[in-house]
């Protein structure tokens, strides 16, 4: 009896350290900005995934802030754009909206098929916003990443708390890792965007020839 109790103690000991270690909930009443189950940015009105900020750019007008950002959108592989002479041809120079695709991956950074979002660029004189939603994945036809041999689907809008083909078909792992890598892609990607929109270098695309 006595190497039973001492032997149950070890076993519970574990869960016990658990419990301290846990962080308290938060109060049920506490507001804050709202969060997908991945911690990504959602906007209070739409409710969907939204990346925004309002950047500021001292000096710069509103037509050579809407000149940069043409010339960035078409160097970067992300926008499928044949030259940013088509967009500076643009007659509104207050707004830029475009669709992008980037690679979603899964655990190990499989790519298994495409994250597609639209982008859209405000210019003012002196600063701009953008505005990054409307993400959804799209598996490839070819791949296999779930329960189910040869099962395929797609996760469908990030919105969704489990994917849109089912977690028979893409399990919780890969949709939530999925978001995750699309997550770190974006952050990148506009990092990118306020380095290219901050430059006094306003000259052409290297597809501009």
């Amino acid at each position: 009896m006595k190497y039973t109790l001492l032997a149950l103690a070890f076993l519970t000991l574990p869960a016990i350290v658990a419990a301290q270690d846990r962080p308290a909930a938060e109060p049920s009443g506490k507001q804050g900005k709202k969060k997908s189950s991945s911690k990504l940015p959602v906007d209070p009105d739409s409710h969907l995934v939204t990346y925004s900020g309002v950047i500021e750019v001292p000096g710069a007008t509103q037509d050579q802030l809407y000149t940069r950002a043409a010339n960035w959108v078409a160097s970067t592989a992300t926008y499928r754009v044949a030259s940013s002479k088509q967009l500076q041809e643009a007659t509104d120079k207050s707004q830029l909206t475009i669709t992008g695709e980037m690679q979603a991956r899964t655990m190990l950074s499989q790519v298994v098929g495409t994250v597609t979002h639209s982008l859209t660029i405000y210019c003012k004189d002196g600063r701009y916003k953008y505005v990054l939603t409307n993400l959804r994945e799209e598996t490839n036809a070819t791949q296999t990443i779930g329960l189910i041999p040869n099962g395929v689907g797609s996760g469908g809008a990030f919105e969704n708390e489990s994917p849109e083909c089912g977690f028979l078909h893409m399990s919780p792992l890969a949709w939530s890792a999925i978001k995750r890598h699309a997550d770190e892609d974006v952050q990148n990607l506009l990092a990118r965007l306020t380095t290219a929109m901050s430059s006094s270098t306003t000259g052409k695309a290297p597809s501009d020839f």
